[in-house]
């Protein structure tokens, strides 16, 4: 589980419209749309809550190629 606290939210968010931009042109399909999905998913997210490791993973590896 990957704990997400209000400023991590807001980074993340931020961190995920700026990875969305960068696939638009480069990217895989899969990979857009489960950012995408992420993005979702963490807007609708409690403060304190956590996101599944397997997700957290998957937008870890995304972030790290598309840096």
């Amino acid at each position: 589980m990957y704990q997400v606290t209000s400023n991590q939210k807001e980074q993340l968010l931020n961190q995920i419209i700026e990875m969305y931009e960068s696939l638009l042109n480069k990217g895989s399909n899969e990979d857009k749309k489960f950012i995408m999905s992420m993005y979702e998913k963490l807007q609708r997210l409690p403060q304190g809550k956590s996101i599944p490791s397997r997700d957290a993973l998957k937008l870890k590896r995304i972030i790290k190629s598309v840096i």
